[in-house]
């Protein structure tokens, strides 16, 4: 084997170990843009899902007589 071959065996070997290595990263970058999404959507959701309870339970009391939204007769 030669000395030219080896060397471009190794400059071969070299430039696919860093398209491993940059495939790697695009990976784990990917990975973590995908979980700080979802986990900062199911936050929203969430707070939509206890937003609209309150909302209906806010309602619910604004329909009981005497409740906290409604109006006391004055005397």
């Amino acid at each position: 084997m030669s000395l030219s071959r080896v060397q471009a065996q190794t400059a071969a070997l070299l430039e696919q170990s860093r398209e491993a290595a940059t495939l790697e990263e695009r990976t784990r970058l990917a990975r973590d843009i995908h979980d700080t999404l979802a986990q900062g959507l199911t936050g929203i959701v969430v707070q939509l899902g206890a937003a609209a309870a309150a909302g209906r339970r806010i309602g619910a009391v604004a329909r009981v007589p005497g409740g906290a939204g409604q109006r006391q007769p004055s005397c």
